[in-house]
């Protein structure tokens, strides 16, 4: 009987989790059911931390400062969220449904707003903020994934850039096997990519300030826009709505 209760005991899954918290007034709050592991370290007052994971996922937070907040949640299998704030105010927020995504959120400064949704299987997100007021979460800022194999990446340094890139579903279809890449350096930068079918490229960067770039590809496969901004109030828009298509800016004022 005892040898019984032992290897039962050994087969049932199991949940982690780990929370250091230095300061005043940090609060995190964890809800795991499964086989997670979460570690959650604050340094600092006021700071918030909330993880939801269903499954068997991995997410980590770092938060040091003042009054900022992340937010995980994963539903899956094979799932990882790392989040990484220094500064104060800073926002992070992570959702993740099915298996084997990952998001990495990375803000130094103060006032930065970063979200990530993940839909499908074999996703990638990577935010990176370097500056205050910076936005890769709301109306004109969030990184949304709906499918499967997509890779999305953001890098802002300066001042109230923002961001937005969403490869998602068309005519009921989700998005599959998109890249996106946004690089931002100055201040004042807006920047969108949609993609709403398979196969398709974008990679905007865009070094100065209030510069401006939308990219949208639609409707079928293989499409590739680069977009090259320097200097100061720049703005293009390139929209593809059908299959191998090419298009290439660089503006230099």
């Amino acid at each position: 009987m005892l040898a019984f209760m032992l290897v039962a005991t050994l087969s049932i899954a199991q949940n982690t989790s780990t929370v250091s918290s230095t300061g005043t007034g940090n609060g995190v709050t964890t809800d795991q059911e499964g086989s997670n592991t979460s570690t959650v370290t604050q340094d600092g007052t006021t700071n918030t931390a909330d993880v939801d994971q269903i499954g068997s996922s991995k997410a980590t937070a770092d938060q040091t400062g003042l009054d900022n907040s992340t937010f995980q949640l994963q539903n899956g299998a094979g799932n990882s969220s790392d989040q990484l704030q220094n500064g104060d105010r800073n926002t992070a927020s992570s959702w993740q449904y099915g298996d084997g995504n990952t998001s990495n959120e990375i803000q130094v400064g103060n006032d930065n707003r970063s979200l990530i949704w993940q839909q499908g299987n074999d996703n990638a997100a990577d935010v990176n903020q370097d500056g205050n007021d910076n936005n890769s979460d709301g109306a004109l800022g969030f990184l949304d994934q709906i499918g499967d194999r997509n890779t999305a990446d953001v890098d802002q340094t300066g001042n109230d850039n923002q961001s937005g890139i969403q490869q998602g579903v068309f005519n009921g279809t989700p998005a599959s096997d998109n890249t996106a890449s946004v690089s931002q350096d100055g201040n004042s930068n807006i920047s969108g990519v949609n993609q709403l079918s398979d196969w398709n490229t974008a990679t905007i960067i865009q070094n100065g300030d209030s510069n401006i770039s939308a990219v949208t590809q639609q409707g079928s496969t293989l499409n590739n826009a680069a977009v090259t901004q320097l200097g100061n109030g720049n703005n293009s828009s390139v929209l593809h709505n059908g299959s191998l298509n090419t298009a290439v800016i660089n503006q230099n004022n």
